[in-house]
């Protein structure tokens, strides 16, 4: 399921990105 592990990885950095709130902006403009 490539799918699957696909979304965790996703999901696993816009957690770390919510986090650290610069980097969510950074790459919401990316």
């Amino acid at each position: 399921h490539v799918s699957n592990t696909s979304e965790i990885g996703e999901f696993k950095i816009v957690s770390s990105s919510y986090d650290n709130g610069v980097l969510r902006i950074r790459f919401k403009l990316l």
